[in-house]
């Protein structure tokens, strides 16, 4: 039920699970089974898009980049950049990682054998077809500095954390944020 694979599952795409932690270790020296190139679903950018959804995602990605640039500003502490999703079919945010870096799962393995890991900025994307999406531009194009777009920043990251099974920094904070 990963929001990872939302469009793997859409295009009737095979998907590996590598749901054990040693597969962690595994998974990147994996390179290809029977000529077909191993990908991490939740690394790098993922391009199952048809020309026409290609050519939507670039109209959407222009239409909301100043909604983007300031849901980015908004957890610039917990994010590294905010980009329109090519992977969300239904779900309205999906936290990943870029090519080469620790992913998130690694990261709670290095924590469980107390190594000191720095911490990994991630990318949140977001799809521009789900309704909150358009209830936060619709916010945003009435008033840029309302501070509800801040809020919605931080619910949809904490939804993203809660979706892939990380903690909340503040779990208090998102339960009243979701009330309100």
């Amino acid at each position: 039920n990963s929001p990872h694979l939302e469009k793997f599952k859409e295009k009737g795409y095979e998907v590996l699970f590598f749901i054990d932690p040693i597969d962690e270790f595994i998974s990147g020296n994996l390179g290809e089974f029977k000529e077909k190139k191993f990908k991490a679903v939740g690394k790098g950018e993922v391009d199952l898009s048809s020309d026409e959804e290609k050519k939507e995602n670039e109209s959407k990605k222009k239409e909301l980049s100043s909604l983007t640039d300031v849901i980015k500003s908004h957890l610039d502490e917990e994010i590294k950049e905010v980009r329109i999703s090519n992977r969300l079919t239904s779900s309205p945010v999906v936290l990943v990682t870029e090519e080469g870096e620790m992913t998130a799962q690694m990261e709670q393995i290095m924590k469980q054998m107390n190594q000191e890991i720095p911490k990994t900025k991630r990318i949140m994307e977001i799809n521009p077809n789900h309704p909150i999406v358009a209830k936060m531009k619709g916010i945003y194009e009435a008033n840029a500095e309302d501070v509800v777009i801040s809020d919605y920043a931080e619910l949809l990251f904490g939804q993203a954390l809660i979706a892939e099974g990380q903690q909340l920094k503040d779990p208090v904070k998102f339960n009243k944020l979701i009330s309100d």
